[in-house]
């Protein structure tokens, strides 16, 4: 349910939209049944309209946490597994426990990255993640560890089909 509302002069007037279903309910890009309140019409919303609305009131940050609160990082990925301790201002490696070529100020961009990074659009709701999606066997996942013992995790997994031919 979407209220709306408009000022014209001293009048104000408030516009209900109701969404419903999709129209196709396996469909990630089917329209959505929506009417306005108090009329009969039913109508269909595109997808990517009632995405608008959707994602409108959605947060889209990640993770949301403070540099001096992190205890370390891991970034894990087919072949390899990098752990890094937080220590002082910099990230001392921990796993493995030696690297030919090491840099601390790498593991400090990924948390950077993962402090500001915001989800672009919602690919599903609720439920398992569906198999296309490649996040039961990950490219990467990233897992910041808190000092409290709090850990944000992020899967990377299939490219999106809008990415693709980039």
């Amino acid at each position: 349910t979407v209220t709306l509302e408009a000022k014209e002069g001293k009048k104000a007037e408030q516009h209900v939209v109701l969404l419903g279903k999709k129209v196709k309910p396996d469909d990630d890009s089917s329209a959505y049944y929506a009417r306005v309140s108090g009329q009969d019409l039913v109508f269909e919303l595109s997808s990517w309209k009632a995405r608008d609305f959707l994602n409108e009131f959605r947060d889209t940050k990640m993770f949301e946490f403070k540099d001096e609160d992190l205890k370390q990082v891991a970034v894990v990925w087919p072949k390899g597994k990098l752990v890094a301790a937080k220590d002082g201002d910099d990230y001392k490696l921990v796993q493995p426990a030696k690297l030919d070529r090491y840099d601390p100020q790498k593991v400090k961009d990924i948390v950077s990255e993962m402090r500001w990074l915001r989800a672009d659009r919602f690919a599903q709701y609720a439920g398992q993640p569906k198999p296309a999606f490649g996040l039961s066997k990950p490219r990467m996942t990233v897992e910041l560890e808190m000092k409290d013992g709090t850990k944000h995790t992020i899967r990377f997994g299939a490219v999106t089909p809008k990415d693709k031919d980039k």
